[in-house]
């Protein structure tokens, strides 16, 4: 909740257009499984995946999320400070 409500604080006070829009993944930079996320796309929908596999984004984080958070990362500076890790050492 507290990288969502950070990414909608600099969405607020983004210098864009007047009447322009964008619409972002907001997630943590990981995902909690334990296989990469392109066998994980695979093994789900064979070589055909319903979304476009960057293979550079994935290459050297494999457990990466399944959604792609450059555009949020490039147009607000927005990255994630929690993760699945973090979770669990801070929650009590």
């Amino acid at each position: 909740m507290r990288d969502v409500a950070e990414a909608i604080a600099l969405a607020l006070t983004a210098d864009v257009p007047e009447g322009s829009h964008e619409a972002f993944y907001l997630t943590a930079h990981d995902q909690c499984g334990t296989a990469p996320i392109e066998e994980l796309a695979r093994r789900n929908w064979g070589d055909d995946p319903p979304v476009p596999l960057d293979t550079t984004y994935y290459g050297t984080e494999p457990l990466r999320s399944f959604f792609d958070i450059r555009k949020a990362e490039t147009l607000l500076g927005w990255t994630p400070a929690w993760d699945l890790g973090r979770l669990l050492r801070e929650r009590p």
